[in-house]
């Protein structure tokens, strides 16, 4: 799907198993690859890393969506 220099334990939003957008599409996050270290133009390097999914329909983000409801609604009663 894309590329970022952050690692997966920042960025929790895209945890393998979560529904992300991108470009206009949504996917369900399916894998990290870590890749090369980058150098920096002011010195120093960073790791870069690679973020897979696939596409989901929209009958998967309008289920995921309602159970997020469910989920806060619960919450939210206690």
């Amino acid at each position: 799907m894309f590329t970022t220099y952050k690692p997966p334990d920042r960025v929790p939003e895209w945890e393998i198993g979560r529904v992300v957008e991108h470009e206009g599409r949504f996917y369900r996050v399916t894998r990290w690859e870590e890749g090369r270290m980058v150098p920096l133009e002011r010195g120093g390097s960073v790791r870069e890393w690679r973020v897979w999914g696939r596409k989901v329909s929209s009958e998967e983000v309008r289920d995921d969506l309602a159970d997020a409801v469910s989920r806060f609604l619960e919450d939210g009663s206690e």
